[in-house]
């Protein structure tokens, strides 16, 4: 759970830089970008798998590898599409590309 709200805030913090450049970009209110951003976190919240864990017992850590399943493209449109109205197909594809970039190392392309 600490592991999917770490990346969840993570994200929050890349989504504040993207809904600026969104909202002038296509012209869209900020309660637009406000629902695109718990869009997005939603989806990290359901699509965050744990990809395996260790202990090193020497430092006492527990370590925990997660890897977030669904980072396609077309994945990301269609979960856009259902969970935010309004959105053009412009929109929902420059919104997908920027989430999967994003997304980067975590993801686990299948």
């Amino acid at each position: 759970l600490n592991a999917k709200l770490s990346l969840i805030v993570v994200f929050h913090e890349i989504m504040l830089k993207y809904k600026k450049r969104f909202m002038e970009q296509f012209h869209e209110s900020e309660q637009t970008a406000t629902n695109i951003s718990y869009a997005i976190y939603n989806y990290l919240a359901t699509k965050i798998q744990v990809a395996y864990t260790y202990t090193n017992l020497k430092s006492e850590v527990a370590v925990v590898k997660i890897k977030l399943v669904g980072c396609q493209i077309e994945q990301i449109k269609r979960y856009l599409k259902a969970s935010v109205e309004n959105l053009n197909d412009n929109e929902i594809a420059y919104i997908a590309k920027v989430a999967q970039k994003e997304f980067g190392s975590v993801c686990a392309l299948r």
